[in-house]
């Protein structure tokens, strides 16, 4: 099974790009506020963290962001992380003795985490410890996504992050 998706948006034009973005967007105060946030994020060169309950679109979200970034010609990989062993995902992120994981290999690549808060603690330690490190060495942007309760009223709002999960 193919885990990612590579160069999902690499032939892409913009114009497919806001047609899927305008196909989930409503009229709500809280959609067009992640509209109005959605150029400036994809913009800036900062990790970034998409909250929401189930099914309100934070992959779509995190692919209109990579697209309409200076990384939109680049790969984009979403890696699913729920029911995964550590090994696993261990692997496909940081690769075997230090060659080949998805964080650093990838120059000009935005990596998808979704569902981050299934990693284990020793995993999200590390990935802290790679997001806090020197941003030339990790050559991948990284969008994670975690799951909210509905009764935290949130909405895929997208906010900056270190992986600050514990």
């Amino acid at each position: 099974m193919d885990r990612h998706r590579t160069g999902s948006f690499r032939e892409a034009s913009r114009a497919v790009v806001a047609s899927e973005l305008q196909s989930m967007v409503g009229t709500s105060a809280p959609i067009r506020e992640v509209e109005r946030a959605l150029g400036w994020l994809a913009a800036a060169e900062v990790n970034l963290l998409l909250q929401g309950e189930a099914g309100t679109g934070k992959r779509v979200l995190a692919e209109v962001i990579h697209a309409q970034s200076p990384r939109g010609g680049g790969p984009f990989f979403a890696v699913p992380l729920g029911g995964r062993s550590e090994a696993e995902i261990e692997a496909e992120l940081f690769g075997r003795d230090g060659e080949g994981g998805l964080i650093s290999g990838l120059s000009g690549a935005t990596v998808y985490l979704e569902d981050i808060s299934s990693l284990t603690i020793r995993l999200q330690r590390r990935l802290t410890r790679v997001l806090r490190g020197d941003p030339a060495r990790r050559g991948a942007r990284i969008i994670s996504s975690r799951r909210s309760s509905a009764s935290a009223g949130s909405s895929p709002i997208c906010t900056r992050t270190s992986v600050s999960f514990a």
